[in-house]
């Protein structure tokens, strides 16, 4: 009891000294006031609630005036809209944005091997954190803030082609609609797994799809293999160029993220629960299959989440920490909503609460 207590509180403690950081920088778009956010921690098993008060001001601190005012961000390419709205925010109080997108395995290793300048990471596989970069401890810690799903998308010059497929996905003909798309009758795409999530979980949609249509996770799996090897289907290098792909016609299908699809005005198709990773509750299925990139990391399949950590090589911490706790406001949720992404009610932390404070 007497232990569970101390846990609490220091859990409160953290959250307030997160707030007491944060105010300094939080880019206010409110009046000034407070507000109650609460955020899940995830220990062992157990879940302990942080309740932190924020204190918005509209006015230029001792602190505010002396911050660094460089912040650089590094997304997840299917994020760079989140981002552009992060910039804007951050732009009326005086700071500069700086970022880059691309696939965020390949920017976790960017991170974690060349040690390339980040103050916030925003990827969109918490995978890519627990399996880059704390293993090395280059990141101690994260918050899922949002998720996501996988859809069907086809472009506007293969609609005509792509339209039987459609009705069999449609009626719950999921084996026509499988067969049908890795066919070769149509030109598929997707962004190169080694570097992209969107690829190597539109890999586990394929073995998924065969687990439970054939009882054979590779029987989709090796089709999609073939057309690779016919050159029927690429790789492209990362999930913005295969929406480009999709936009021009280059080719006729792919999977990615509903977010995506939604912004960029692509046409697409929704996936059954089973298959398109976003129900946590069926975590237990989506677990039974993975994909191992060319450098040996098995990536467990999982449901979607789009999170955020600050690496312990951040210059300029405080400013980073700030964007975390606006993105937790309901105006922060909201942004998140407008690109595309589903913000989640109780945000989660996971890993070393106590190094948030660094």
């Amino acid at each position: 009891m007497k232990k569970s207590f101390i846990l609490y509180a220091a859990i409160l403690i953290i959250g307030f000294a997160i707030g007491a950081i944060a105010s300094s920088y939080i880019p206010s778009q409110q009046a000034p006031g407070s507000r109650i956010i609460t955020i899940t921690q995830s220990t062992g098993g157990s879940i302990s609630t942080i309740i932190s008060t924020f204190t918005y001001s509209t006015t230029v601190t001792e602190r505010q005036s002396a911050a660094k005012r460089e912040v650089y961000i590094l997304e997840a390419a299917t994020l760079k809209p989140l981002v552009n709205m992060i910039k804007q925010i951050m732009s009326a109080r005086g700071y500069t944005v700086i970022d880059e997108a691309k696939g965020s395995t390949q920017l976790a290793r960017e991170i974690n091997d060349l040690g390339k300048r980040v103050d916030l990471f925003i990827p969109i596989d918490s995978e890519v954190v627990e399996k880059i970069l704390m293993p090395s401890k280059t990141a101690t810690w994260y918050i899922v803030i949002a998720s996501s799903s996988i859809v069907f998308v086809y472009s506007n010059y293969s609609e005509s082609k792509v339209k039987k497929g459609l009705d069999m996905l449609g009626s719950g003909n999921l084996e026509g609609f499988f067969e049908g798309i890795l066919s070769g009758d149509y030109r598929i795409g997707l962004g190169n797994p080694d570097n992209v999530p969107q690829g190597y979980r539109t890999l586990m949609v394929l073995k998924l799809a065969g687990l439970i249509l054939k009882n054979n996770e590779s029987y989709y799996l090796d089709k999609f293999n073939s057309l690779l090897r016919s050159g029927k289907a690429i790789y492209a290098r990362d999930a913005a160029a295969l929406t480009s792909l999709i936009q021009t016609g280059a080719i006729d299908v792919s999977f990615t993220y509903l977010h995506e699809a939604i912004l960029y005005g692509l046409k697409y198709a929704r996936l059954p629960k089973e298959l398109d990773l976003s129900d946590p509750s069926l975590r237990s299925l989506y677990s039974r299959v993975n994909y191992t990139t060319s450098t040996g990391q098995t990536i467990v399949g999982a449901p979607i989440e789009i999170v955020v950590t600050i690496p312990k090589t951040a210059a300029n911490r405080e400013a980073a920490l700030a964007i975390i706790s606006y993105l937790l406001t309901n105006s922060g949720k909201e942004i998140i909503r407008n690109a595309g992404l589903n913000p989640v009610d109780r945000p989660e932390i996971r890993g070393s609460v106590e190094d948030l404070l660094g």
